[in-house]
């Protein structure tokens, strides 16, 4: 038996966003829109790893929401980072990781 829907939804117009990842999808489409990198670039193996390490290490806060600040550890090294590069005055209190 059908779906039915409301009418209403009869005259909802498609989303450009949906239309153009539609596109995207398609052979020999090279896109230069952000958020759609190119799959075959993706460090598959890496990411691979770094999942297999903290499910292994921290199971719990892996699969866990975590602080509005980003993961305490990773902002410690990044501080960490920049201050090797020159930056002045760098704190991983100073510091919000985000996705994006």
């Amino acid at each position: 038996h059908a779906m039915q829907f409301a009418d209403r939804l009869n005259n909802v117009e498609t989303s450009a966003i949906r239309e153009l990842f539609k596109l995207l999808g398609k052979p020999g489409i090279i896109s230069f829109a952000g958020g759609f990198p190119d799959s075959a670039m993706f460090d598959v193996e890496g990411i691979r790893a770094a999942s297999n390490a903290a499910l292994a290490e921290e199971p719990g806060a892996a699969l866990q929401y975590g602080a509005t600040e980003g993961y305490n550890p990773l902002r410690e090294q990044l501080a960490a980072f920049m201050t090797s590069k020159g930056a002045k005055d760098v704190a991983a209190d100073n510091l919000i990781v985000t996705t994006g």
